[in-house]
């Protein structure tokens, strides 16, 4: 039947003839008898039936009862089959079609591998069976109209959906396999859904099996099964797919070999002339009576015209002594009532005296009775039948609070123990107001009735206007459960409290309540809440805790504990707590999450809480910031910070890498004395990351690594180094440290091995602060601020929200700043970054060679400061390449007055410390701990004390004075070397790669044409020494720039030549000055202004290397770079520009300062 919620859908199956729609319909409606509900749709076919309910929870209800039983059968529920994804029938095929040409059919069609299905032809029909591998994928209807489309061998075909089958095939059965053993092994199987519902012995090795839900055969078919030493065959069981001969062996009007499978997993059939014959005695709720054995069985179920089917005891091996056949006898009774009164019945009692060798066996729903002796079981059976039958009940109606008193577990065991003492057989039942006694006769059962009614006291007891406060506690309501045998009700009018109980016990009860409510108890409350919402309270809920003159209210607000408390006594504690809290409820509450940089900062700083407190008074609101955290940076220097950031996240690395070497060190000596040089055991220690266990060395101990280099022992002497020093090393360590992950893995793993370092080693680790981590996290909170409003209404909430959110955003602003030499900033300068963000709660971003500060406006006004510092910093950073061709720091022996130069790594970090202007610093040299004066230019050993001068040296000057010779001076001596550049090198991509980069509008209407490089030493050598000037001045900005400058045809070869000749000023522009001009992008120089094309369309500009050093703004009345206002000495600016904040174009007033390096010959592109 069509289904149209599948979830909703149950289906019945082996309903009786007698059951119509109305009967199954009031059956399943009945949710205490079927645990159902509400029908939509009832469809009855034969015997099952599907039923839709309304409500997908209800069908559920239905199918998680274990029994259903209609008319005195009982029947199966179960969800209805559904289409089976793995199989369909091809039907249509003729009988001469062969099986190869099916499967290239459906391979083809259906667009599935060979091995992902299987083909088996249906005996006498003229179809095919296809078992998918996995479920279908593809529509099932466009798939069929497109399989009628297609004929093969001149047939149409139809491709038809099957049902979902609860049955599967079994065969290659061993001869001795009983439907018992069946029944075990699939039931015995894992899944808990596998019940066995039916068994169908088809022939001796062949059965077909059935099951209670449609779930168990996928689960069946996807596992082997072996039964007594026989490996079974299992495949899905439909009628079509079966010879006609089992077929009529499944029938179950034909064979007796059905067998169904019960709890007991016992072979039955269903004899009800016993019971029907019995038409004349009372009516009985018996559902059935079942006669077992195996001879009854055949009688039941074989017709008249199979009288040669020998029935078999198949518990009976050929060759063994015949046993007396044991009878079983089932009494199924509905009424659990009068099950029970069966058991409280003398009957049962005789039963088993009078009868021994039968056995009788109470179940839930039945009575089983087992014995050799039919007839005395049969007689049993009457005996009872009458016994249940003769049963009466008689009813009585009472009131809503005796109907529930009589409930009660306690009251129900006390009324029967009186019941049996008074010779009653008699127990009741309670539904809505009635009372049901059922007892062995219907004049016992009214005596039981009567009885009942006269064991029930009800009294009232008044209480005084003082004390109904006790009435409201939960004092009382415990005192209440205490009483047993009791039910006390406060009256609605709260002046009279109810109490119903049994006969005897009434003076008892008053005496209790009365002692109860005349003793007085004082008690606490406490309402937890927010310390938001409790300012709330207190701003908004002040009044009515004032009138609550009965109890006293404290507000409490601690870091432990936070709310409400009332003290009094226990009903005015009670009233009072149930009042606040549902006030308390009543309250509206939102988190509002601002996120934007220095939200937290802003909120809390006077303008943030100016704004908060207008929000207050205008939205009746209480705003609480207890989840907004900022707390300003201790220190203000930016510098500071970012070298204790560079210390605390490189000191773990140095400390590890030490301690490897360290233990490296001891593993090859296997824990001998150190023996080697004084240079040797330098390397290996390491002064400032020794382990608890100290580190002796020239007689000096050392303390744990989380000790300052200052707190040395005396052995130190006087030269024992500060924090800032301290700081410098370890960033010289983490910066130029050589020790690989592997060998300090390897160093771990020693470790491990050598117990006394592994200490050591952890203690290093662990002292570490964690200081990089803690400032990021406070860069975080600051740029989230969560705020909690409460309110009285949501609406207020709404607004208070967007409020907040338009008062934010009007106050953001954002600058931005350009400087060179952002891309490759150092990790210093990063940690730099981090410090202004925390210091001032901003943000910022570095785009190419854009630095973008955005936030509150005030804050980011506070942070420009600092970040044009930084970026002054940045721009007086040299490559350090070049710093290492130009610069050298040496040292002087100790006993010698020769010069020893310092590695390149430490000179790299001498030369960057000595530019950041710092007086001395903390350097290893060796492994050992020295000191640099930056000012004395000495270096100190802080372990000897001795001292020995340093020099700085500017290599470049010196270098120039040996190559520029007087007879290079000569124009004649050397002429410009001209040479083109290959297109395929590298250095012809880079020049182009930065050619177009900046070409902007002329990207699609130019074409470079060829590349040729420049080499005139004497142009060359003139710009080395102007460049060397440059560099000794000490300027902290950026000296060298590639720049471009276009000219036309005539100018090339004189700039060849002899360069850039500031003489020419005047012939494109002189806007800024009468000097040279060169461009930031090579857009500019394409311009026809300056460099207009040949009779060949044809461009020239060149890429050209240019000292812009300090550079200002520029006009055109200038002929040389003006003085610098700020100076004692008259020094002037190595250059002019346009803009000072973004300049385009630079001039320069000094031929020497550009040196023509690429010639670019483009053509423009006309489209």
């Amino acid at each position: 039947m069509p289904v149209e919620n599948e979830e909703k859908t149950v289906e019945v199956r082996g309903l009786p003839e007698e059951v119509d729609k109305e009967l199954l319909s009031l059956y399943f409606t009945n949710k205490r008898r079927s645990g159902g509900g509400p029908l939509v749709s009832v469809e009855k076919k034969g015997d099952h039936a599907f039923l839709v309910f309304e409500e997908a929870e209800v069908a559920m209800r239905v199918l998680s009862k274990e029994h259903h039983v209609i008319y005195n059968t009982e029947i199966t529920v179960r969800r209805p089959a559904t289409k089976d994804q793995r199989r369909l029938l091809l039907c249509g095929i003729q009988p001469n079609t062969c099986m190869e040409l099916l499967e290239l059919y459906v391979e083809n069609v259906m667009e599935v591998d060979v091995d992902s299905y299987t083909l088996s032809r249906l005996p006498g029909r003229d179809a095919v069976l296809i078992h998918l591998n996995q479920p279908l994928a593809t529509d099932f209807y466009s798939l069929s109209n497109e399989i009628s489309k297609k004929p093969l061998d001149g047939s149409a075909f139809t491709l038809e959906q099957i049902d979902q089958t609860d049955s599967i095939l079994v065969e290659n059965l061993h001869p001795g396999v009983t439907v018992r053993m069946l029944t075990l092994h699939f039931e015995g199987s894992q899944a808990s859904n596998q019940k066995v519902k039916e068994v169908v012995m088809l022939s001796e090795s062949t059965a077909r099996v059935s099951f209670v839900h449609f779930e168990a055969v996928d689960h069946i078919l996807n596992h082997p099964h072996k039964l007594d030493d026989a490996t079974l065959t299992v495949s899905p069981y439909y009628d079509f797919n079966q010879p006609l001969a089992c077929q009529a062996q499944s029938d179950p009007s034909q064979i007796g070999q059905i067998v169904s499978s019960d709890d007991a997993a016992e072979s039955k059939v269903h004899v009800l002339d016993s019971v029907q014959t019995q038409a004349s005695s009372p009516p009985v709720d018996i559902v059935g009576i079942d006669i077992q054995s195996s001879q009854q069985m055949a009688l039941a179920n074989v017709n008249s015209n199979m009288e040669d089917i020998e029935i078999v005891d198949r518990n009976m091996e050929e060759g063994t002594e015949v046993r007396p056949e044991t009878h079983l006898v089932d009494i199924a009774i509905l009424d659990s009532v009068k099950l029970k009164l069966f058991q409280m019945s003398t009957l049962s009692q005789n039963i088993h005296q009078t009868h021994p060798n039968i056995n009788m066996l109470i179940k839930d729903d039945a009575i089983s009775l087992t014995g050799l002796d039919k007839q005395a079981l049969e007689q049993l059976q009457t005996t009872i039948v009458n016994f249940l039958g003769e049963m009466a009940q008689a009813t009585l109606t009472v009131g809503t609070e005796k109907a529930k008193f009589l409930e009660h577990d306690e009251v129900r065991e006390k009324l029967l123990q009186t019941f049996t003492q008074l010779g009653i057989t008699a127990v009741y039942t309670v539904v809505h107001k009635v009372v049901m006694v059922t007892s062995l006769s219907q004049e016992l059962a009214g005596q039981a009735c009567a009885w009942l009614t006269s064991q029930l006291c009800a009294f009232c007891i008044p209480v005084e206007k003082e004390y109904e406060c006790m009435l409201y506690s939960e004092e009382w309501s415990a005192f209440v459960q205490t009483l047993g045998l009791c039910s006390a009700r406060v009256t609605e009018d709260g002046r009279n409290v109810d109490v119903l109980t049994l006969k005897g016990l009434e003076n008892e009860k008053r005496s209790k309540v009365t002692e109860f409510l005349l003793t007085p108890i004082e008690q606490e409350k406490f309402i937890a809440m927010e310390p938001g919402m409790l300012k709330y309270v207190q701003m908004y809920f002040h009044q009515l805790m004032s009138d609550m003159t009965e109890v006293v209210i404290l507000l409490i607000e601690t870091k432990a504990l936070c709310g409400l408390r009332i003290q009094g006594l226990a009903g005015h504690c009670q009233n009072a707590q149930e009042l606040l809290q549902s006030m308390v409820s009543s309250v509206y509450t939102k988190t509002l999450t601002v996120n934007r940089p220095g939200a937290a900062r802003f909120l809390v700083e006077m303008e943030g809480t100016s704004i908060l407190n207008e929000m207050r008074a205008k939205f009746q609101v209480c705003i609480s910031l207890d989840k907004v955290h900022w707390a300003p940076l201790q220190s203000q220097d930016i510098f500071e910070v970012a070298w204790k950031l560079m210390s605390h996240r490189n000191f773990q690395k140095v400390a590890s890498a030490r301690t490897a070497a360290s233990l490296h060190s001891a593993s090859t000596d296997n824990g001998a004395s150190a023996q080697g040089s004084e240079e040797e055991d330098d390397e290996d220690l390491d002064l400032y990351t020794a382990g608890d266990t100290g580190v002796l060395m020239d007689g000096m101990m050392l303390d744990d690594a989380s000790a300052s280099p200052s707190s040395m022992k005396s052995g130190l002497g006087a030269m024992g180094l500060d924090e800032q020093n301290q700081l410098s090393l370890a960033i010289q360590n983490s910066l130029y440290c050589t020790a690989e992950e592997d060998d300090l893995k390897r160093a771990l793993e020693l470790s491990k091995q050598q117990g006394s370092y592994t200490s050591y080693q952890m203690t290093a680790q662990h002292s570490m602060p964690r200081c990089h981590s803690t400032l990021l996290e406070d860069i975080k909170a600051a740029n989230m601020a969560q705020v909690t409003v409460f309110a009285g209404v949501d609406s207020d909430l709404i607004r208070s929200d967007i409020a907040l959110g338009k008062k934010v955003s009007l106050r953001q602003v954002e600058e931005r700043m350009e400087q060179n030499g952002l891309k490759d900033m150092s990790e210093f300068h990063h940690q730099c970054v981090l410090a202004i963000k925390r210091k001032h709660a901003v943000e910022i971003q570095t785009q190419g060679n854009i630095l973008t500060v955005s936030g509150f406006k005030d804050f980011v006004a506070e942070a420009l400061p600092d970040v044009r510092l930084l970026l002054s910093r940045i721009s007086s950073r040299r490559n350090e390449s070049e710093l290492l061709s130009n610069i050298q720091w040496a040292r002087q022996g100790i006993d010698t007055s020769a010069m020893t130069p310092y590695s390149p790594e430490n000179i790299l970090f001498i030369e960057n410390t000595w530019r950041m202007k710092e007086k001395e610093m903390a350097i290893l040299l060796n492994g050992q701990p020295h000191i640099i004066n930056l000012v004395k230019m000495q270096e100190y050993s802080v372990a000897t004390g001795k001292a020995v001068n340093v020099v700085r040296t500017v290599l470049s000057g010196l270098d120039l004075d040996i190559d520029v010779q007087e007879e290079q001076c000569s124009l004649l001596s050397k002429l410009p070397d001209v040479a083109g550049v290959d297109e395929s090198s590298e250095e012809f991509q880079e020049v182009v790669k930065n050619f177009y980069s900046t070409i902007e509008e002329y990207h699609s209407k130019i074409k470079i044409i060829k590349v040729e490089k420049l080499e005139n030493r004497l142009l060359y050598n003139q710009y080395k020494l102007k460049k060397a000037s440059l560099y000794q001045s000490g300027i902290h900005k950026e000296v060298e720039r590639t720049l471009y400058h276009g000219t036309s045809e005539s100018s090339v070869k004189e700039i060849c030549l002899h360069g850039f000749n500031r003489s020419f000023c005047g012939k494109n522009a002189t806007v800024y000055g009468q000097g040279v001009y060169f461009a930031l992008n090579s857009s500019l120089s394409l311009r026809e202004t300056y460099s207009p094309p040949n009779r060949d369309k044809l461009k020239f500009v060149f890429v050209a290397k240019v000292l812009t050093g300090d550079y200002t703004l520029g006009c055109n009345s200038m002929k040389a770079a003006p003085l610098k206002e700020s100076d004692d000495i008259p020094l002037r600016y190595d250059s002019v520009t346009d803009n000072l904040n973004k300049p385009s174009m630079f001039v320069i007033f000094n031929d020497t300062q550009a040196y023509p390096e690429y010639l670019i010959t483009c053509q423009e592109i006309h489209r």
